[in-house]
C-alpha cells in the first residue's frame, strides 16, 4: 500500500513538473511571438517613415527645382524689362535731341530765322517786303503738303499744335510739350526770332 502511494505521488510530482515545463514553453514560445510581431510592426513603421521622407525629400527637391526655375525666369523678365526700358530712355533722348536740334534748327532750314534776318538785315529793308511774301509764299507750300491746318503746328515737333506764346515778342511757334522741353533745357530764346523770353502764356487756337 505504501508502495503504491509512492508511486502515485512520484507520478504526481513529474506530472506537475511536465505541466510547469509546458506552461514555461508555451509562455517562451508566447513572448518570442510577441516580440517577433512587435519587431515587424517596428520594421513597417520604419519602412513607412523611409518612404515618407523619401516622399517629402522629392517633393521638396521637386518645388526646389520649380521655385529655382520661377526665380530664373522672374530675373529674366526683370532683365528683359530693364532692357526694354533703357532702349525706351536712350529712344527718348534720341527723340528729345531731335526735338532741340529741329527747334535750333527752326522749320526747314529754320525760315524763322530767315524772317528775323529779313527783318534785322539793314541791307534788306528795302527789299523786305519781296523777301517777306517769298518766304511766306515758302511756309504755305511747306505745311499744305502734311494736310490740314500745318500752319498751326508745332515747329519743333511737327505733329502738336501750337498753343504757347513767347512774350514780349507774341511769337507762337510750340506746343505744350515742347515748351516744357525748350525750358527745361534752358533754352531762353525765341525759335522764330531769338529774342529773350520773360514770359510763357499757355492759349488755343479757336476751333473752326
Amino acid at each position: 500500500m505504501c508502495c503504491m502511494q509512492l508511486c502515485s505521488l512520484t507520478d504526481a510530482h513529474d506530472i506537475h513538473h511536465w505541466a510547469t515545463s509546458i506552461r514555461r514553453l508555451v509562455h517562451v514560445a508566447r513572448w518570442r511571438q510577441e516580440e517577433k510581431e512587435k519587431e515587424e510592426v517596428l520594421m513597417q513603421a520604419s519602412a513607412t517613415r523611409k518612404e515618407r521622407e523619401n516622399i517629402e525629400a522629392s517633393a521638396k527637391s521637386k518645388e526646389d527645382m520649380i521655385k529655382l526655375k520661377a526665380e530664373t525666369n522672374l530675373q529674366k523678365y526683370k532683365d528683359d524689362i530693364q532692357k526694354l526700358e533703357k532702349e525706351i530712355s536712350q529712344l527718348r533722348l534720341k527723340t528729345d535731341s531731335s526735338k532741340i536740334a529741329a527747334l535750333r534748327r527752326g522749320i526747314d532750314g529754320s525760315y524763322a530765322s530767315r524772317l528775323a534776318d529779313i527783318k534785322s538785315s539793314p541791307a534788306q529793308k528795302e527789299s523786305r517786303t519781296p523777301c517777306i511774301s517769298e518766304v511766306a509764299t515758302d511756309f504755305h507750300d511747306y505745311f499744305e503738303m502734311g494736310g490740314v491746318k500745318r500752319e498751326r503746328e508745332c515747329v519743333m515737333c511737327l505733329s502738336e499744335e501750337m498753343s504757347v506764346v513767347f512774350l514780349p515778342c507774341a511769337h507762337q511757334v510750340v506746343c505744350t510739350t515742347c515748351n516744357e522741353l525748350h525750358e527745361k533745357q534752358g533754352m531762353k530764346d525765341c525759335p522764330s526770332c531769338r529774342g529773350p523770353i520773360q514770359l510763357r502764356i499757355p492759349v488755343r487756337y479757336a476751333r473752326s
